[in-house]
């Protein structure tokens, strides 16, 4: 999907650039290789990320993690819709599906999917500085109705997009699309005000709320290590205090980066069909694409998932045995029953 999403058109029909067209072919079997490994990797640790919260009643509670799970649906349907047309791509060498859907999906993919996950990660920014400020919620957010609240705001992102995203690609499509689409490509074409318009409301107004919600995390935490009471939650509620910022911070930094190369590239018209432009393309598609592994990576690194993933991933019968004496509280069940057999 994101190869087919280039700003130009690779020329095969010279005859006296067979040296290019082998260069070419290679490259975009070497490019998909590399997609399907990465779509991979995002749908196995999506999976892992997802069951952890879902199996876990503290974690599914919190709108952080809420906010975390709906990024991970996000980034395991691009995992899901890839595979099929990277594999497409070496096999066949072709596109067998038509380039409609491919069309749908480079909307999803390159658009759609990124709004998605900058407006998430700007509302888990909100959500760790009220907790790092201690803000108490409105009394109309009680405990009956706090879930249904956050799994309201969780979908914020997807309705966003929803209203955004097709509109603007629907009213700036090219008339004469289809004349664009062969065998191999079935790029996207868009006009320029349309390209620039999404990639500001996608991205660049997105970053500028990452970028001041990153500071107010690391100032309130700053704070917080100098002893200031306005930033000592676990002085002033109930609740408990929330986890280091460098996992928040670091999830906003790596989206930012990823993100950065495709989006300055879809911003800035460049023309050409030398090998380092081509290639440059197909790195940023690539660092784009892995953000979709970056990100669950650092979820299962937080300590309350962390935690919760290490306990799903043990079977019940090799845990320490809550009911064991003290001085065998250390062994395993199994390890205890056999003890109990042998003494019998």
């Amino acid at each position: 999907m994101y190869n087919n999403s280039t700003n130009f058109n690779i020329s095969r029909g010279n005859g006296s650039d067979w040296d290019n067209m082998a260069f070419f072919n290679k490259l975009f079997i070497l490019s998909s290789a590399v997609h399907i490994s990465i779509a991979i990797g995002t749908v196995i640790s999506n999976i892992l990320v997802l069951g952890t919260i879902f199996t876990t009643p503290t974690l599914r509670r919190e709108l952080f993690y809420l906010m975390v799970s709906s990024l991970a649906i996000g980034d395991l349907f691009l995992g899901l819709a890839g595979m099929p047309f990277y594999t497409e791509r070496i096999t066949a060498k072709k596109i067998i599906m038509g380039c409609e859907i491919h069309l749908i999906l480079q909307v999803f993919v390159i658009r759609g999917h990124v709004m998605i996950t900058n407006l998430g990660l700007i509302i888990m920014n909100i959500n760790y500085v009220i907790k790092q400020c201690s803000y108490k919620m409105p009394h109309i957010i009680n405990q009956t109705t706090r879930l249904a609240v956050y799994i309201v705001v969780s979908l914020v992102p997807w309705v966003a997009m929803s209203i955004v995203v097709p509109p603007l690609i629907k009213s700036g499509l090219y008339k004469n699309i289809a004349s664009y689409w062969s065998d191999t490509t079935c790029p996207l074409r868009i006009y320029k005000w349309a390209k620039v318009t999404l990639n500001i409301l996608c991205y660049f107004v997105p970053l500028l709320g990452l970028i001041i919600t990153m500071c107010i995390i690391i100032y309130g935490f700053v704070a917080q290590s100098r002893g200031s009471v306005a930033f000592r939650p676990r002085l002033l509620n109930n609740d408990k205090s929330m986890f280091h910022p460098k996992f928040i911070i670091t999830a906003n930094v790596l989206c930012l980066l990823l993100l950065l190369l495709e989006h300055v590239l879809h911003t800035v018209t460049i023309h050409g069909e030398s090998r380092a432009l081509v290639v440059l393309f197909h790195i940023a598609f690539m660092l784009a694409a892995s953000k979709g592994v970056a990100l669950p990576i650092v979820w299962l690194l937080v300590p309350e998932v962390n935690e919760a993933f290490r306990e799903r991933c043990h079977i019940s019968y090799w845990r320490p045995s809550p009911d064991a004496p003290q001085h065998v509280v250390n062994k395993t069940y199994k390890q205890f029953v056999r003890d109990e057999e042998n003494t019998d």
